[in-house]
């Protein structure tokens, strides 16, 4: 067999993340609940209320979940609701960097109040690898320069 060559990502083009085995969570409160999966191969961990809440009809409320999670290196959180949820997950971003408890933001947007019980999912946490492209700004001229069905608005109307 030929000698492979020994090419680094950036001149192959591609990205490379480490594995991870597992995810690192501690309680930060001897009440919390570590998240869980329904099924080994869902995307999504369950995150539970640490605490009984009320968010009011067009409200908002930050849930605390009692623990920390550290992010492997080359990725990042990201928590969305339940798929029966009919509440809205805010600020939703949790970098590598993050330390601190996991607190989620829940906005009701309904016409009917919304109670969290302790121990209750109340969103479910995604790992996903992170590129972080170096930003480089060109001229307008230098930028798409080939055209999409999609045209200058990118499909949106009334832009």
């Amino acid at each position: 067999m030929g000698e492979q060559p020994n090419l680094s990502p950036d001149e192959i083009n591609f990205t490379v993340w480490p594995s991870v085995m597992g995810i690192k969570v501690a309680k930060v409160d001897k009440n919390a609940l570590i998240p869980t999966r329904k099924f080994p191969t869902d995307a999504g961990m369950d995150v539970y209320a640490l605490f009984d809440t009320v968010v009011l009809p067009g409200g908002n409320a930050l849930l605390r979940t009692g623990i920390t999670v550290e992010i492997p290196q080359s990725y990042f959180g990201l928590l969305k609701p339940k798929s029966r949820a009919f509440h809205l997950v805010g600020a939703g971003i949790i970098d590598e960097s993050y330390q601190g408890e996991i607190i989620v933001r829940v906005f009701n947007p309904s016409q009917h109040t919304i109670s969290f019980l302790a121990g209750q999912p109340i969103a479910q946490l995604i790992i996903i690898p992170v590129v972080c492209p170096q930003i480089v700004e060109v001229d307008e001229t230098e930028i798409h320069k080939v055209p999409t069905d999609r045209g200058e608005t990118g499909g949106i109307h009334g832009a």
